[in-house]
């Protein structure tokens, strides 16, 4: 089955962060909408819904693209989280350090830059039914590539980059941070996984939260806690491989886990079929 959510629109060619969610009897898609590249400023988010999941409305944009200190701001699609009565799409705002920007400011930084990035800024944008949104909340941090999930203590995770985030109330609007230690970071980058980002995780039978996390190498690394999310162990190379790109990991309701990730293509170096 392939479904268009949205048709092509010329002055917005570049199409990333995808999320999707059942809520209140329809699927509500969301995702990063760029001119032309990948995380340039003047991004945006864009939402569309649907009823049958084969025709969807016309796209508009949830956060429209809105100038910063120095530039337009690059807005991400960071996820959705229900508490059963609301819905919140986060949304992270970024931009970038102006001494980087190319292009009269209308270009990113070239890649591999470290700390291109401005601190960004967390929002929450609540719905009842998918359709009529309220205004931006600005929240310490939220937000995830994959749905937030109950673990046996009660406790609710969300996985950013080298953080697990957890809330004990589920309520949507207070997430706290557990991250992987710096120096266990520097260590991994120094055993040469590079570039550590877009994280997941799920909770084995034991009550250990366990976080799989994208690297420059063709394995996923992976930390472990063993406080509910708090804190978490040095990085360790596993033998799932991928291709440099996101991926997806958790555990299903019957107890079976995932992976979807990219095969690598060892000959060219492309990313391949899922």
């Amino acid at each position: 089955l392939q479904v268009s959510v949205s048709p092509f629109d010329p002055a917005w060619t570049f199409s990333h962060h995808a999320a999707i969610i059942r809520f209140r009897e329809k699927w509500i898609a969301m995702w990063s909408s760029g001119r032309k590249n990948e995380d340039d400023p003047g991004q945006r988010v864009c939402f569309s819904t649907s009823v049958d999941f084969l025709h969807w409305s016309i796209s508009r944009p949830l956060m429209d693209s809105r100038m910063g200190r120095y530039s337009e701001c690059v807005l991400f699609a960071n996820g959705f989280y229900s508490d059963g009565e609301t819905l919140y799409a986060y949304l992270r705002c970024n931009e970038y350090r102006p001494e980087l920007l190319r292009k009269n400011n209308t270009l990113r930084p070239e890649g591999g830059i470290p700390n291109a990035m401005l601190p960004p800024v967390f929002y929450a944008v609540p719905t009842n039914d998918g359709e009529t949104w309220g205004d931006p909340i600005v929240i310490p941090v939220g937000g995830s590539q994959q749905a937030a999930f109950r673990g046996s203590n009660g406790r609710w995770y969300q996985f950013d980059h080298n953080v697990c985030l957890y809330s004990d109330t589920g309520n949507g609007l207070d997430w706290k941070r557990g991250p992987v230690a710096k120096e266990y970071q520097i260590k991994a980058r120094e055993e040469g996984a590079g570039t550590l980002i877009e994280n997941c995780g799920c909770e084995t039978p034991d009550g250990i939260i366990h976080m799989l996390v994208r690297a420059e190498l063709k394995q996923l690394w992976h930390s472990e806690s063993h406080d509910g999310g708090k804190t978490w162990s040095p990085y360790r190379e596993t033998k799932f491989y991928h291709q440099h790109a996101k991926f997806n990991f958790g555990r299903f309701p019957d107890g079976r886990y995932y992976i979807i990730a990219n095969e690598p293509d060892y000959e060219f170096g492309c990313r391949m079929r899922l």
